[in-house]
């Protein structure tokens, strides 16, 4: 439940913080935001594009092009998750995030094309024998500049969990579940739940063209007021953005275990 993710944001450090900020948000697929290219996320508009990459091998479960709006109060952590950077994964390991070098270098999204693209032309033969053999290869590829994996991410979530402590029946996959419920809870359209998941429908092309995805999902993001007010807060505790205002005042020091 959200309250618990907000008591779970108490006791996130930056590394954390940043990168937990999707998936306490959004009900997206970990190999879809894991996977995610700065290229790929437009803070202008505040979304998220996911489709098909490198000649059509890399890819989303439902095969589908889809956009994802996120919250204002998320991008300043999405920002940090890019720092410097003009291209490369969105989300970093921890040891890449807090310095160390990626085995790849990538300076621009070009970059990032060719290496990917790169590994896939140079795989040993008989590695790829289908079309989710080719997509291991450029997930690889991702993690050789740097990126982090749904693995990592589920590893950090035990920690937070046993640092709250919640059973260890809790698990980092059910956060998508639990974004799922509170949209359907805030009255989220049944059809924009089904198309910021990459959902593949025929039945649902007519009802996706539609949707105003800039719109889609304020009534959730208004549901998820106190988490994303605990976000806030804790980056600023953090030093990730400026303190001003109530946050600014909010004490840093995380929740007693409960």
């Amino acid at each position: 439940p959200q309250s618990v993710r907000v008591q779970l944001v108490r006791h996130m450090d930056p590394w954390q913080l940043c990168h937990f900020a999707i998936p306490f948000v959004l009900p997206l697929r970990p190999e879809d935001f894991t996977g995610l290219l700065i290229s790929e996320v437009d803070f202008s508009q505040r979304l998220m594009r996911f489709g098909f990459r490198f000649g059509g091998f890399d890819f989303n479960k439902g095969q589908q092009s889809f956009q994802v709006p996120f919250p204002k109060e998320i991008a300043p952590l999405l920002a940090a998750c890019v720092g410097t950077r003009r291209a490369g994964p969105l989300l970093r390991g921890r040891s890449i995030w807090q310095g160390s070098s990626p085995r790849v270098e990538a300076a621009t999204a070009a970059d990032v094309v060719d290496y990917c693209e790169g590994q896939l032309a140079d795989a040993p033969g008989g590695d790829i024998q289908s079309a989710q053999d080719a997509k291991r290869v450029l997930r690889r590829a991702i993690k050789d500049l740097g990126g982090a994996c749904s693995n990592a991410l589920a590893r950090e979530f035990g920690v937070l969990r046993d640092a709250v402590g919640l059973s260890n029946a809790v698990h980092f996959y059910d956060l998508r579940a639990s974004c799922n419920t509170e949209m359907d809870r805030s009255k989220v359209s049944p059809w924009v739940m089904k198309y910021i998941k990459g959902h593949a429908s025929r039945d649902c092309e007519p009802a996706y063209l539609s949707i105003d995805i800039g719109t889609a999902l304020d009534s959730y993001f208004d549901f998820l007021t106190p988490l994303l007010t605990a976000m806030q807060e804790r980056a600023v505790c953090l030093g990730l953005v400026p303190g001003h205002g109530a946050a600014a005042e909010t004490d840093c020091q995380p929740e007693e275990k409960t």
